[in-house]
């Protein structure tokens, strides 16, 4: 009977381990590269009305040659 408690305490552990380890990694995952797509905050409903001018990427026009 020991034994049956201690694995099945065992893999409820391990589980418990393995969720709270991806958990902490999709977190560290989001705030350091997938929320800074505005695609990505689209779909989640995080858009702000207001882009300033800092957040605007800083994009060359093309200018037209005429060679």
């Amino acid at each position: 009977m020991k034994e049956l408690v201690l694995s099945v305490f065992s893999v409820i552990a391990s589980l418990l381990f393995v969720i709270i380890f991806i958990l902490i990694g999709w977190y560290i995952v989001w705030k350091v590269f997938i929320s800074r797509f505005k695609f990505v905050q689209e779909l989640i409903g995080m858009t702000t009305e207001q882009t300033s001018t800092e957040e605007m990427p800083k994009v060359r026009s093309k200018k037209a040659r005429f060679d």
